[in-house]
């Protein structure tokens, strides 16, 4: 059985992996994209689509909460990982 907490660092890897694509990288890191699940590099690859990737990374460091950087690997990307408030 996965446990949920095996699903918390999609996002993260997401934007490092998406972050790639600047020139220079914030952070540079080869396995970024090579580890994620295909939910997060459908994301990725989206990204490399200027506008959507300055769209996706500009609402991140505004502070955005984005849907694609709360999602669980599972591709679903409803609330139900989320702790009942």
């Amino acid at each position: 059985m996965k446990k949920p907490s095996t699903n918390t660092a999609l996002g993260p890897m997401v934007i490092v992996a998406v972050d790639q694509n600047e020139n220079p990288p914030l952070i540079q890191d080869e396995l970024a994209y090579k580890i994620l699940p295909g939910c997060g590099k459908v994301i990725v690859n989206a990204a490399k689509w200027r506008p959507l990737g300055r769209l996706l990374m500009g609402a991140r460091e505004n502070g955005g909460s984005l849907v694609w950087a709360d999602a669980p690997a599972t591709g679903s990307f409803g609330t139900s990982h989320k702790l009942d408030r």
